[in-house]
């Protein structure tokens, strides 16, 4: 089974990247064979996407050399995506949403019988509907796909805790991952 976890906060031990080890942590401790391939998207040379849409009118992959090339075989390869994101003004952070933008030589076929999870920290307390925007984004996205949306979790990190002091979220997130069907 093979697990591509991005992370798409800016901050590379933030709150974002700590409830996605959490969760991490729980889907390794408790899955056999399981291959967790890390993703930092800060430390990747993405470019946005120029929507030339050559990879549609050609049906072949992106023009656009950087490191994208090298994700678009781990996003097909994996058998569960997980994406952490901090909520930034109601929406994902500008590193996912460069990387999401790029799904466009991406075929139905190519996430054929994936699951998805997806993990958020947020700054305002509800009824903040950043998290649900969020969410619904993400639930247009992979109906589009046909990819399973399996689990979704969010905590509010700046009214009340971070998630180093947050026992409650640090188990929940890795119960999460210890639960997560990877058949």
């Amino acid at each position: 089974m093979k697990v591509l976890a991005v992370q798409g906060s800016p901050k590379k031990k933030g709150n974002t990247a700590l409830l996605l080890e959490h969760y991490l942590r729980g889907v390794e401790e408790n899955h056999r064979n399981v291959e967790i391939n890390r993703v930092f998207l800060q430390e990747k040379n993405i470019a946005p996407c120029t929507g030339c849409y050559t990879c549609i009118e050609k049906n072949s992959s992106c023009i656009i050399e950087d490191d994208m090339q090298e994700l678009y075989d781990k996003i097909i390869e994996a058998d569960l995506l997980v994406f952490a994101t901090p909520v930034y003004w109601w929406s994902i952070s500008a590193q996912l949403k460069t990387f999401v933008d790029r799904f466009c030589p991406l075929s139905v076929e190519d996430f054929k019988g994936k699951k998805f999870v997806l993990l958020m920290t947020y700054g305002m307390a509800r009824p903040n509907t950043g998290p649900e925007m969020v969410e619904n984004m993400f639930k247009e996205i992979w109906d589009h796909f046909e990819v399973d949306f399996a689990q979704t979790y969010s905590t509010c990190t700046e009214q009340y805790l971070p998630v180093a002091e947050n026992k409650e979220a640090q188990d929940a997130v890795y119960e999460l991952g210890s639960g997560v069907r990877l058949e």
